[in-house]
């Protein structure tokens, strides 16, 4: 998986909290700073180096490898990294403290960090890990590529720690969806007009971080069964070694929860002319996704689609990944 490095080094300077024994019998303490890299890239707007933006960082000192259990009060409790040029990022001016490393070799820092002005209600239970909620925006334009990073286990010797600065590894953890197309019939011309992606669970749904990649949850109260509407921008070319064209630019993909998609129904209006300019098919066709149909924390779905040339089924396969490449998945559309 790609990694865009971050040039940014935030180096911290902060004292104090209610986890401060192990910190102060170190002859010589390590200052904790920061280095960021977004795992790959994605849509709404794209998260990456040039617009990740202000973060915060809730650091909690545990034993060396934390079990899942309670991680105690908060050392870093929301700590403010502000950037003007997303190239370096420093703690907020009005936070004066100065944190450091623990020197006892049983312990070890658990790391959580996410967009500030993304994310407002951050918390951590008396027992398991942190989480926070999130409002899935209702129209295509106003969704966000929403990253958090989780560090385990860290030390001031740890792989990723370097000088005391350690690289926080910001990862997409809502499902990216993109759309493309096969046409059935090469003496054909096609022009898609409008794809959508009904039922799908939006309004407000619970973020909670674990010992991978964390795990949504809907809020039973505040969830809504909404369609999406993707923006057609038809590609004239092939994609490079691949039998389909692209539906969509980067800006096109929808960003939304993760969750089971089985029997979801796509719905593609398309045209088919001939040489002479004869319209062969113009309407509607539609696609119901298969039994163990679903989107994952953190992965990139292209579905596409075999368009027919007139009246008969069409079909759809899914690619899924990781936000760096999209797996295809083909379906056929009725």
């Amino acid at each position: 998986m790609k990694k865009i490095l971050f040039a940014a080094v935030a180096a911290m300077a902060i004292t104090g909290c209610s986890q401060n024994e192990e910190i102060e019998k170190a002859a010589q303490p390590v200052e904790i700073g920061f280095g960021t890299i977004v795992k790959t890239t994605t849509r709404a707007v794209v998260t990456n180096k040039a617009n990740l933006g202000d973060f915060k960082v809730h650091s909690y000192i545990t034993g060396a490898t934390y079990d899942g259990t309670a991680l105690g009060d908060a050392y870093m409790n929301g700590v403010l990294y502000k950037t003007s040029d997303n190239l370096t990022w420093t703690k907020d001016a009005g936070d004066t403290k100065t944190y450091y490393w623990p020197s006892a070799s049983d312990k070890s820092v658990q790391f959580f960090a996410y967009p500030s002005t993304l994310v407002t209600d951050f918390s951590a239970p008396a027992t398991g890990y942190p989480s926070f909620t999130y409002t899935m925006a209702t129209t295509v334009a106003d969704q966000k590529d929403l990253v958090v990073a989780h560090e385990q286990n860290k030390t001031a010797t740890s792989e990723g720690v370097n000088n005391g600065s350690l690289t926080l590894g910001f990862k997409h953890i809502l499902s990216r969806i993109n759309f493309a197309y096969v046409p059935s019939r090469d003496d054909l011309t096609y022009t898609v007009s409008a794809i959508k992606i009904a039922g799908i669970t939006g309004g407000k749904a619970k973020y909670s971080f674990n010992a991978t990649n964390g795990e949504w949850t809907p809020d039973p109260t505040d969830k809504v069964s909404q369609d999406y509407v993707y923006t057609v921008t038809q590609s004239p070319t092939l994609v490079t070694d691949k039998n389909y064209y692209l539906l969509g630019n980067e800006s096109a993909s929808l960003m939304l929860f993760p969750q089971d998609v089985t029997g979801k129904v796509i719905t593609v209006t398309y045209k088919s002319e001939d040489a002479d300019g004869m319209t062969v098919f113009s309407g509607d066709k539609t696609v119901t996704l298969p039994a163990n149909s679903k989107w994952e924390v953190g992965q990139n779905v292209l579905y596409i689609l075999t368009l027919p040339a007139g009246g008969t089924e069409m079909t759809v396969v899914p690619a899924v990944s990781d936000w760096g490449d999209a797996d295809d998945e083909e379906n056929d559309a009725k």
